[in-house]
């Protein structure tokens, strides 16, 4: 469906609910445009002024320094993580850096990054599950064994 003559129809008739909604700040709407493409337009473009600044610092810096950069991230709120469960639990260091790594890949998942994208958060955060079952693996096995 066009989207500019079914948006002026429902002005024209006075509805409640029309499509302006749709259309994102500083964009054209011409008559070939369809109601889909309009939607496309709106939901590619970044969200925030901080997704933003972020785009155009990512792209002027190498993709391996990036890496570097995505890395030292995670690592520094894993271990944030970790001191904070060992100075204020009573966990010890296996079980507290599994759920630091746990809960820096969560924190790392909600901030932006240099590496654009869901990959870098899915390969976090894929980490940390697969390194909270190795240790429960692990520890089954050696309460197996004695």
């Amino acid at each position: 469906m066009p989207f500019r003559t079914t948006n002026d129809s429902l002005h024209q008739r006075g509805d409640a609910v029309t499509l302006d909604f749709l259309i994102p700040a500083g964009t054209y709407i011409d008559e070939n445009m369809t109601i889909g493409d309009v939607v496309r337009i709106r939901f590619a473009k970044p969200k925030g002024r901080l997704s933003k600044v972020a785009r155009s610092i990512s792209e002027n810096i190498p993709l391996k320094y990036r890496l570097v950069g995505t890395i030292a991230i995670y690592l520094f709120w894993t271990f944030l993580f970790l001191v904070f469960f060992r100075i204020f639990t009573w966990i010890r260091y296996v079980g507290a850096l599994s759920l630091s790594f746990l809960a820096g890949a969560i924190v790392y998942f909600f901030m932006p990054d240099l590496v654009l994208g869901r990959a870098d958060d899915a390969v976090f955060c894929g980490w940390a599950i697969a390194f909270v079952i190795m240790i429960r693996w692990y520890s089954k096995r050696m309460a197996f064994k004695h």
